[in-house]
């Protein structure tokens, strides 16, 4: 106690140095405290599941010629029992994903939820705060888990949920099989642990697969997920995937070519932030060694002014043992408050990114500052008093160290030496960051700068989900578009509207793959936009003409193309007037249209920044209606009146849908999940390109079928 409020009483002396190796060490704790943080959190924390090292997702790609990148493959529910039989699998299940409305007392929730085989519980093993998970008695009944999430926001976190009956409004299938859903209430069977965040961590309810293909028989292209066997790795397991590929080709040869991979749950969960986080963990520890390096200096500098103080007290009779502990109890004291000072940083840094909820990062809710955080912090400022308090200590009690002349100390060669090797070492680190940082920079700029095809400045936007609580024929999804484009075109400003059913840069919702004569599958983006979509987004025409209102469902089908993709189906020659069949999807039913060619655009990024540009099919929508669209209203001056007013006026234009959800209109930055601009925000999405898909393969040569995946569908021709 004496060494500790002697230190005090000389850090007190001199409060401006105390204050500025404070400051310097709080900045180089607090950055790696608040990343160790996330790269804890992310990277190393158990998912909230029994042995969750057991669980493994079964990956499945395969090569589609005129496609840039392998496709994502995957599989109908009958394929379950072939996946059943790995040998290495505990157990099996299959998932996949969905959008709808739960609707219950009066009240309409959106959600996303997944529909999941009878094994899906007993293979996750996650925790249930009500209830039971579903089973194989569910797949005669329409049953329901909730997450804890909704059953607090719609149910008021009441205990008496099990058992109550909701609706359940999908949005796949076409709409005899929607209104099938809403026939037919969910009963509520469990409640899931907000923890419980599979297949995605906005997922709010699970309904039984076996049950849901009752009501929509092309349900559903699933994903498997199994649980490994004790003493069974992720390798073992990997080499039974070409046995497993060799048994689903010979039940369907339509599986010819598929390669398939077993991945941890959690390293796929995490893959996309992995290196950037490490990378980040690997910064910001070279800055903690700038920051030590610079404390020394400050230390070595302060204690050559004390040389008199020293060889005063070891004239005294202090042995040099005492100095160098005392000198070090005051750098331990500057480094506990530093560290202090640097865990109240992490926590404003977690707090801030968790309040923001980047969707591109994945377990955000595993990062907190706990006890493994403040352990590693513990031991990082240990590292710290003993890095800066250690060298500063033994150098200034050498004897050549105390020199004392008639107005102070010298500094001894030694000392010399010393500071000038640290100020090196803190120049290089610092180039090296430095350097970093501007490549950095470089990359950002030149991301920012990317030619999407489209012009961003003056663009806002909005989702637009027209049938998510009621039915509408494709006709009366027609007069909606155009009463919508009607009002908003009205809006001051406004110079061009327009709707499509997507919004650069995200990955289209609809793909064609297509097949020739010679087995030559090709896939492109499927657009269904209206007239005023491409001056809304500053879309170039190359060659011919765009959409006008006279193409409507009476006119004869035609259809706008990206050049590449023209390039790719009718070669070097002016493609203009060429034809192909394509399917046209129509209140339920499906029939091919040969299609004209009228116009060639600019290429448009419809997979990302960093990757080519997507080839394109565009469709008048008028003659290709789609349920899921997003408006595009481009303005002369400031958006932000018409972006604070655009829901209101939608939502206005029939009182009837305002009352029944029947508009789900949605402002927000773009992000890589929704692809929803506001205002300029276009050039801030999808860093990473979302998995091409197509769905499990048939054997039956039809013109064109309804894809199982929500709003996708391939054709055949």
């Amino acid at each position: 106690m004496h060494d500790l409020r002697s230190a005090l009483r000389t850090l007190t002396r001199r409060p401006g140095f105390s204050l500025a190796i404070i400051l310097t060490l709080a900045l180089g704790i607090g950055a790696n405290t608040g990343l160790f943080s996330f790269v804890y959190g992310i990277l190393l924390r158990p998912l909230p599941y029994e042995r969750p090292d057991r669980l493994v997702l079964v990956e499945a790609e395969r090569t589609v010629s005129g496609v840039r990148e392998p496709v994502r493959s995957y599989f109908p529910l009958k394929d379950l029992d072939v996946f059943r039989r790995v040998g290495s699998f505990e157990s099996v299940a299959f998932y996949a994903t969905d959008q709808g409305v739960v609707s219950a007392d009066g009240r309409t929730e959106a959600v996303e939820f997944a529909t999941v085989s009878d094994s899906f519980f007993s293979t996750m093993r996650g925790e249930l705060r009500l209830g039971r998970g579903l089973g194989r008695s569910d797949d005669a009944a329409p049953s329901l888990v909730i997450s804890e999430r909704l059953w607090r926001r719609a149910f008021g976190a009441s205990p008496d949920v099990i058992g109550r009956a909701v609706i359940l409004n999908s949005s796949r299938g076409d709409g005899t099989q929607r209104a099938a859903w809403r026939r037919l209430p969910f009963t509520i069977v469990g409640v899931a642990h907000r923890s419980f965040q599979f297949p995605a961590p906005k997922t709010d309810a699970w309904t039984p697969a076996g049950f849901v293909r009752t009501l929509s028989p092309r349900c559903c292209s699933f994903s498997p997920i199994a649980r490994l066997k004790d003493r069974v790795g992720v390798a073992r397991s990997s080499t039974e995937g070409s046995t497993l590929t060799q048994e689903l080709t010979a039940a369907d040869p339509g599986y010819n070519g598929l390669r398939t991979r077993v991945v941890g749950l959690r390293d796929s969960l995490v893959r996309t932030v992995r290196s950037t986080l490490l990378v980040l963990f690997a910064a910001v520890a070279l800055v903690l060694c700038v920051t030590c390096a610079n404390a020394m200096n400050l230390l070595i500098a302060r204690n050559t002014g004390r040389a008199r103080e020293m060889a005063v007290r070891l004239a005294l009779g202090a042995s040099r043992r005492q100095l160098i502990v005392q000198s070090v109890i005051e750098t331990g004291l500057l480094a506990t408050i530093g560290g202090t000072a640097g865990i109240i940083l992490a926590m404003g840094m977690v707090e801030t990114l968790r309040r923001v909820k980047p969707e591109e990062i994945p377990r955000l809710d595993a990062v907190h500052v706990d006890v493994t955080v403040l352990v590693f912090t513990f031991a990082t400022v240990a590292l710290t008093t003993i890095l800066t308090g250690v060298l500063p200590a033994l150098q200034s009690t050498r004897a050549e160290a105390l020199r004392v002349g008639g107005a102070g100390a010298s500094q001894s060669a030694a000392g010399t030496r010393i500071r000038r090797a640290l100020t090196i070492g803190e120049l290089a680190v610092s180039v090296v960051l430095l350097v970093g940082s501007l490549l950095l920079g470089r990359s950002l700029v030149r991301l920012l700068h990317t030619d999407l095809g489209v012009e961003v400045d003056h663009a806002v936007a909005a989702s637009m989900s027209l049938s998510l609580n009621r039915d509408l024929s494709s006709a009366q999804q027609i007069d909606v578009v155009n009463r919508v484009l009607d009002d908003v075109q009205t809006f001051p400003g406004v110079r061009a509207v327009g709707i499509g059913t997507v919004l650069p840069p995200a990955e289209s919702r609809i793909v064609l793959t297509l097949r020739g004569n010679q087995g030559l599958s090709y896939q492109a983006a499927a657009i269904p936009a209206t007239p005023g979509y491409f001056p809304a987004l500053g879309i170039r025409l190359l060659r011919g003409r765009l959409f006008t209102d006279g193409d409507g469902a009476n006119h004869p089908p035609v259809m706008v193309m990206s050049a590449d993709t023209a390039r790719h189906f009718f070669g070097e020659g002016d493609p203009l007037g060429r034809t192909l069949s394509l399917p046209v999807f129509k209140d339920g039913a499906t029939r091919n249209a040969e299609m004209t060619l009228v116009g060639v655009i600019a290429e448009v990024k419809y997979s990302g920044l960093e990757r080519q540009a997507d080839n394109a099919i565009f469709r008048p929508f008028a003659q290709q209606p789609w349920p899921n669209v997003y408006l595009i209203a481009r303005t002369g001056g400031d958006t932000s009146a018409l972006t604070s007013s655009l829901q209101r006026r939608i939502a206005q234009v029939d009182p009837a849908d305002s009352e029944t959800a029947y508009f789900r209109v949605q402002r927000n930055n773009m992000d890589d999940s929704d692809a929803l601009a506001v205002t300029g925000a276009l050039r801030r999405a999808a860093r990473t390109r979302p998995a091409r898909t197509i769905a499990a393969p048939t054997t039956t040569r039809t013109v064109a079928s309804l894809s199982d995946r929500p709003d996708r569908f391939r054709a055949w021709t």
